[in-house]
């Protein structure tokens, strides 16, 4: 029977660009790139459909369709179910990436299929959008793009650049370069087998982008089930020099809807550039820094993250003092302590003490946190403690104490920072049957004045800045009550 080749091979009236990770070239299908325009045995940097090797692209046809929309004004790349090797070679190396996206005036969008599961278990709160207690993993069952590297210890000799998988390139324009490309990705997940790099590895860099909205998302390292349950885990110096997401550096109203962003196993896990980022969910561990914010960003906001074992939640390094910036997370649920394979060092990295402000309200935490883990709060920042639960150890935002005689008092650090602090204590048929006074102090204290601002027990209750002291009654008479404490 004769093979008709004017027959199209994909349909033709999609409203986008189609590419399959199957093909003849690789023994997966009977039929070139599976029926789909463009991949494994596309013609490497054609920008044209139906255009076969040899030579075979070397990005499963993913450049090449990228190319057809530059080509084209098409906007819209789908890319079929299935995991979509890219085999790293000297010509990336020598590029600096492997997927290049150029100035699109139409942008670019790229979506997959069954992506935008959760990764590796989260300690969930009871208000998180995936819902709590549980533990949830990522499945290899949708489209994923994997970065072979010819092995773990792969060293960059081309440059002292770092090398990117997905790069956003910058405009041809000399008077600004920074791409038109608005670039949009949803259910595409993004993973590598390298864990070190002499001079650096981003998956997906989007500086350059003009704008950039993630829809469902993981991006990790290709790490080992076992490595996660052994007694001896991998080390923050297994991270270095890698970064997970790396953002635009203008504003970017990222991820409307129900999104997540998961990133796993680098030393940075998202570095947000710019200002006005929005990001819905996301979930990073086993990270180093779990946000980098450049000298250049402001007013980031993320309404829901979930970290865990990573040594910095927020990391701000910029090269003087001189800098500011600001970020809001509205619910961060956290994992952390010293028993861990990267303890925490503290919330938040600012070596430079420059000025940060904005707010983080911790909901949830576990495996417990101390004050040197807390470390120093920069100025303008409000750390809030909102019914925080599960294993606080080290009793470091709530406590019960015993009353001398009977009953107890519930200690709840409601809010921290430099500027504002607030402690709530109740009392549940508190019995002081002696003459001596009882002390309690707060889980962390205040700097300068503390102040009783409510107090309906009917005891003689005085504050300092390390605790109360309860007046004894001397008296078998029971109280209770609540007690709030203000100040800074």
């Amino acid at each position: 029977m004769t093979f008709q080749t004017n027959f199209p091979l994909y349909p033709t009236k999609l409203p986008y660009v189609t590419v399959s990770s199957k093909g003849i070239s690789n023994g997966l299908s009977d039929i070139p790139n599976d029926g789909a325009d463009f991949g494994p045995d596309t013609l490497l940097g054609t920008s044209s459909k139906g255009q076969y090797g040899p030579p075979y692209t070397q990005t499963v046809g993913i450049q090449e369709a990228i190319n057809y929309c530059q080509a084209t004004g098409a906007n819209h790349i789908h890319l079929n179910k299935g995991i979509y090797i890219i085999n790293w070679n000297d010509t990336f190396t020598k590029q600096q990436y492997a997927i290049g996206i150029p100035s699109l005036p139409n942008g670019l969008s790229i979506t997959g299929e069954g992506g935008g599961n959760l990764g590796m278990p989260f300690v969930l709160a009871s208000n998180s959008p995936y819902g709590s207690g549980g533990s949830v993993y990522t499945t290899l069952n949708g489209t994923i793009i994997y970065f072979n590297f010819p092995n773990t210890s792969f060293t960059n000799t081309y440059t002292t650049y770092p090398v990117y998988g997905l790069y956003v390139l910058p405009s041809p324009d000399i008077y600004d370069n920074k791409s038109i490309t608005h670039v949009f990705i949803d259910n595409v997940d993004f993973s590598s087998n390298l864990l070190q790099a002499q001079y650096g590895w981003v998956v997906a860099d989007f500086e350059n982008a003009s704008s950039l909205q993630i829809g469902h998302t993981n991006i990790w390292t290709d790490l080992p089930q076992a490595a996660y349950d052994s007694s001896t885990p991998p080390t923050a110096s297994t991270f270095y020099f890698t970064i997970g997401l790396i953002t635009p550096s203008t504003p970017t109203i990222g991820m409307p809807g129900h999104i997540q962003i998961y990133i796993n196993g680098f030393q940075t896990g998202i570095v947000i550039n710019g200002s006005h980022q929005s990001i819905l969910n996301l979930y990073v561990q086993l990270c180093n820094n779990a946000i980098q914010l450049s000298p250049f960003s402001h007013s980031t906001i993320i309404n829901y993250a979930g970290i865990q074992v990573v040594q910095y939640v927020i990391s701000f390094t910029p090269p003087s003092s001189g800098y500011e910036t600001s970020i809001i997370i509205n619910d961060l649920d956290t994992e952390i302590g010293s028993s861990l394979s990267i303890p925490l060092t503290s919330l938040i990295y600012n070596p430079q003490n420059a000025y940060i402000h904005g707010k983080i309200r911790i909901h949830n935490v576990n495996n417990g946190l101390t004050l040197s883990e807390l470390g120093t709060i920069p100025n303008g920042m409000e750390i809030e403690f909102d019914g925080v639960t599960t294993n606080i150890v080290n009793n470091l935002f709530q406590q019960t104490v015993n009353g001398t005689t009977a009953g107890n008092v519930f200690v709840n650090q409601l809010k921290y920072s430099t500027y504002y602090k607030k402690v709530m204590f109740v009392f549940n048929n508190y019995e002081n049957d002696t003459t001596t006074n009882q002390t309690i102090n707060y889980p962390m204290p205040f700097n300068t004045i503390a102040s009783i601002t409510s107090n309906n027990t009917n005891l003689t209750i005085t504050a300092s800045t390390s605790g109360i002291t309860i007046t004894a009654p001397n008296s078998t008479t029971t109280y209770s009550g609540i007690v709030i404490v203000e100040g800074y």
